[in-house]
């Protein structure tokens, strides 16, 4: 590899180790490149803003760089001109997953009882259930933000249009009329002025180039209002200021997206860690009335890191677990590798009985 000044590796093989790397296609296809900004936005109460980058190995490839997003998401591509204005252009995010095939593919069969699939089926929905409301984490939208000054519309008179709401009592915000449009600005109280430099205006995390839709979206939907003021350098950009609308609801409800922009869904790595089981060691865990049917009363694919120095000198160690309220007979399956690479396999089984 000393032999080569660049090493020139494809997009498409770059390793994530950053986080996902997003791929997408400017449509139509494009022979030379052009002043284009392309984004990506993730629809929800905080803010996940990624700018792309034109691809020298094509004219009309573009790839986004993001971290820290998992899972099932929905995203908004955005395609402007230098001077945000809409083109004739459109950017289509590529699919994550792999489009080969083989020819043919084994058949798949199950012959489960209808009790069995019944019971299965309604205990992974009741974990799912509890386990989402119980985990809960109530998150602060735009905490990352220099210092946002926040507005809870709730707490203020409401007015028919957000126009009025901003000229009523948001006072750092001004509209003015620029070329025939109108824009939001935010005013300067060491100049005694507004910022002349370009607001980033954001509905639900996504940017909203037109201030005009914005002005118009029914301000009801609007549960708060966060602005952060003086120059920002935000995701490789410069703006005046931020101002981030955000819905009740987090999915930009009945707001009508413009030409430029694309409303989807797209699959992020879903993000590992490690399983939490419930504990009932004390009286107030044992009286917990919250039903526990889970299968899989215990996994932990590295015993290693637990047990330590206990597993290299051979001794004996032990993994507790308590059971669910599902009765029926379950499985104990260990398994193991030793340091000469031998295999090692224990079954045994024990059965859940339920209380006179």
């Amino acid at each position: 590899m000393r032999r080569f000044d660049i090493i020139n590796m494809p997009v498409k093989w770059l390793p994530e180790y950053e986080g996902h790397i997003i791929t997408a296609k400017i449509i139509p296809e494009m022979t030379s490149k052009g002043a284009f900004l392309p984004n990506i936005s993730v629809v929800g109460k905080d803010v996940r803003y990624v700018n792309g980058k034109l691809s020298d190995e094509g004219a009309s490839d573009v790839t986004f760089y993001t971290k820290g997003i998992y899972n099932s998401q929905q995203i908004v591509s955005t395609l402007v001109g230098s001077h945000y204005e809409p083109t004739e252009y459109r950017i289509d995010v590529l699919p994550p997953f792999c489009g080969v095939l083989p020819d043919t593919l084994p058949s798949l069969r199950i012959y489960p009882s209808s009790k069995e699939m019944t019971t299965r089926h309604v205990a992974a929905q009741l974990n799912t259930l509890i386990h989402n409301k119980k985990n809960q984490i109530s998150e602060t939208p735009y905490s990352h933000l220099r210092n946002p000054i926040t507005y809870m519309l709730d707490d203020y008179t409401r007015f028919n249009t957000l126009e009025e709401t901003i000229f009523e009592f948001i006072y750092q915000l001004r509209v003015n009329t620029v070329g025939g449009k109108k824009v939001i600005r935010m005013f300067n109280p060491e100049e005694h002025t507004v910022y002349r430099g370009n607001t980033l205006v954001l509905l639900d995390g996504t940017p909203i180039h037109s201030h005009d839709k914005i002005l118009e979206y029914n301000p009801y939907l609007i549960e708060r209002v966060d602005i952060c003021g003086g120059w920002t350098t935000f995701n490789g950009e410069a703006y005046s200021s931020i101002v981030a609308f955000t819905s009740f609801t987090g999915n930009l409800p009945s707001f009508r997206l413009g030409s430029e922009s694309q409303l989807f869904d797209y699959e992020f790595p879903y993000k590992s860690g490690q399983p939490v089981f419930p504990e009932y060691a004390d009286s107030v865990a044992k009286e917990d009335l919250t039903p526990d049917f889970r299968h899989t009363l215990y996994w932990n694919p590295s015993v290693e890191t637990i047990a330590g120095s206990s597993l290299q000198a051979g001794k004996r160690i032990g993994l507790s677990f308590f059971t669910s309220d599902l009765c029926g007979e379950y499985e104990i399956r260990a398994e193991a590798i030793t340091s000469s690479g031998k295999y090692l396999n224990a079954v045994s089984y024990f059965r859940v009985e339920s209380k006179p």
